[in-house]
C-alpha cells in the first residue's frame, strides 16, 4: 500500500533577467529569474523560471521548469512540468506530458496526458484528469479520470458524473459522489462513478460503484455498492449494497 509520494526532482531555477511580457508575445525560448505575463504568451519550446506569475492565456512548445507557479491563467504545456516548491493556479492547467511540484492547489481543472507526483497535498477544484497520481494528500472536488494508480496517504473525494478510477491505494479514503433525492432518482437522474479497487486502512464510500474493496474498517454510505468486500463493515446505509450486480438498460420509454 502507498502511504507516501517519492520527492520531487528540484528543476534548476531560471537564471535569466526577469522578464515581463504584456499583450500578444511570441519567443522561442524563456530563461529568467522571474516571469510575469499579462496578456496571451506563447513559448515555442521550454521555459525555465525561477518564479513565474501568470494572468491570461500562457502555451509552452516544450517543457516548464519552476521553482514556483502562480496566476489566474489558461496554461498548455506539450512537455513536462516540474515545479520544485508550488503550483497555486486559478484556471485551467493541461499537460500533455508528466506534472511533478512540491504541493498543488488548482481551482479550474487539471488534465495531465501522463503521471501527476506531488510531494505534498494535491488540491483540486474542477475537472481532474491524468493516467496515475501520487500525492502525500489528495483532494478534489470535481469529475475525475484516472484510470491507473492513485496513491496517497489521505484521499478525499467529491467526483462529479462519469468520473472513473483505476485503483485507489491509500490509508484513508473518502470518496462521497452527489446521491439524487427520490424525485431525482424517479425521473431517471442519477451520478455515475466507478472505481476498480481500493484499498486502504480506513474506508468511506457514497453514491459509487467499485468492484473490490480491502480495507479494515469500511462505513457503506447512500446509494454506495461494492461488489466484493474484505474487511469489516462498521456502518452501512439501507440503501447501500454489497455483492454482484447484473444491471441492463431498461426497456425505451420506461425509467428503472
Amino acid at each position: 500500500m502507498v502511504t507516501a509520494s517519492p520527492s520531487v526532482p528540484l528543476p534548476p531555477s531560471g537564471r535569466g533577467p526577469p522578464i515581463e511580457q504584456r499583450g500578444a508575445v511570441r519567443c522561442d525560448s524563456l530563461d529568467a529569474e522571474r516571469w510575469t505575463v499579462r496578456g496571451a504568451a506563447k513559448v515555442l519550446r521550454d521555459a525555465t523560471v525561477g518564479a513565474a506569475d501568470l494572468r491570461g492565456t500562457v502555451t509552452v512548445g516544450g517543457a516548464v521548469r519552476a521553482v514556483r507557479l502562480d496566476g489566474t491563467v489558461h496554461l498548455g504545456v506539450v512537455g513536462d512540468v516540474r515545479v520544485q516548491d508550488a503550483i497555486r493556479l486559478q484556471g485551467e492547467l493541461r499537460v500533455n506530458g508528466a506534472l511533478s511540484a512540491g504541493q498543488a492547489t488548482i481551482r479550474g481543472g487539471l488534465l495531465v496526458g501522463g503521471a501527476v507526483t506531488i510531494e505534498r497535498r494535491l488540491e483540486v477544484v474542477g475537472p481532474i484528469g491524468a493516467a496515475s497520481l501520487r500525492a502525500a494528500e489528495f483532494v478534489a472536488r470535481g469529475r475525475t479520470e484516472i484510470p491507473g494508480v492513485v496513491g496517497a496517504g489521505a484521499v478525499d473525494l467529491r467526483p462529479g458524473d462519469r468520473s472513473r478510477l483505476g485503483t485507489v491505494e491509500a490509508r484513508t479514503v473518502r470518496i462521497v459522489a452527489p446521491v439524487p433525492n427520490p424525485v431525482e432518482a424517479l425521473l431517471g437522474h442519477h451520478v455515475s462513478v466507478g472505481i476498480d479497487r481500493v484499498e486502504a486502512d480506513t474506508v468511506e464510500l457514497s453514491g459509487v460503484d467499485v468492484g473490490f474493496v480491502h480495507a479494515r474498517e469500511l462505513v457503506l454510505g447512500p446509494g454506495s455498492h461494492v461488489a466484493t468486500v474484505e474487511g469489516t463493515v462498521v456502518r452501512r446505509h439501507p440503501t447501500a449494497r454489497v455483492g454482484p450486480e447484473s444491471r441492463t438498460p431498461p426497456p425505451h420509454g420506461l425509467w428503472r
